[in-house]
């Protein structure tokens, strides 16, 4: 739940690795609750989609909550791209990830490079995150560079449900801390078109807006090291590092925050 509300914050996509006893798929069901309140505009344009296509919940006026769509690799073309229309402005859910063909992962490479989707013959909106599902660490090489937290998901047992149900906080708390994060955001990119949340960072962009000391930089470059991983994946962490950094309202990269964003890469494959 944590890496979901790292992930909600800076918009970074995501993969859910663990077995389908998980709960993986509830998890990622969640995370739509947690997202920033729509605005009266985002309200409007996805009740208008959902009642386009007579998807409008019975006795529903405008839309309040996020939408949230499911997928997998045997779902048919068609109704691929009638879900990625309805997840505009919410939450995308692929299930199996791994196993998308390569027309499936160019779709969704282009919807998350273009932020549009091509329907009835124009380019409309299509702005998701992205959560994919998988027993394994690995995507579709299409869309590698686009997937900036992998989190491990184990199955828990009754006494830890018990234990962690004890703790639990609401949609509404996380969402609150997720708005709040994603302030800072807006007043730090408010004079960039082009990037709006930390995930929209470019590498060629990266030593701009998310800078580190030395002392983090010895422990990014050790850290790789020692876990074999390739440094292509540091922009990604990165950014990554930006948003829990934003989640506690941290003006500086602490070094601790790229070792935790870096340990989100350990389950690639």
């Amino acid at each position: 739940k944590h890496a979901l509300e790292i992930a909600a914050i800076g918009k970074h996509h995501c993969v859910l690795v663990g077995s389908e006893r998980s709960g993986r798929a509830r998890l990622a069901e969640h995370v739509a609750a947690t997202l920033p309140r729509m605005t009266l505009q985002e309200g409007l344009a996805a009740t208008l989609r959902y009642s386009e296509l007579g998807k409008l919940p019975l006795r529903t006026g405008l839309m309040a909550h996020r939408p949230w769509e499911k997928v997998a690799p045997y779902t048919s073309p068609e109704e691929w791209k009638e879900k990625l229309f309805l997840a505009h402005l919410g939450v995308f859910i692929v299930d199996n990830i791994q196993d998308l063909s390569l027309a499936q992962a160019q779709l969704l490479q282009q919807v998350l490079q273009e932020k549009s989707l091509s329907r009835k013959g124009k380019k409309v909106p299509c702005d998701i995150l992205l959560i994919g599902l998988s027993h394994l660490g690995s995507v579709p090489v299409e869309l590698n560079t686009w997937i900036d937290l992998y989190i491990d998901v184990p199955i828990i047992s009754i006494e830890d449900h018990i234990r962690f149900d004890e703790q639990l906080e609401t949609s509404i708390e996380i969402r609150e801390r997720i708005e709040a994060a994603r302030e800072y955001q807006v007043k730090r990119f408010e004079s960039f078109d082009n990037i709006r949340w930390n995930a929209d960072i470019s590498s060629e962009q990266i030593d701009q807006w998310v800078a580190i000391n030395q002392p983090t930089k010895m422990l990014m470059n050790i850290s790789l090291k020692n876990l074999g991983i390739s440094p292509k994946i540091i922009p990604q962490a990165r950014r990554v590092a930006q948003s829990i950094a934003d989640r506690v309202g941290d003006p500086l990269i602490q070094p601790y925050y790229i070792a935790e964003a870096i340990q989100y890469f350990t389950l690639m494959e």
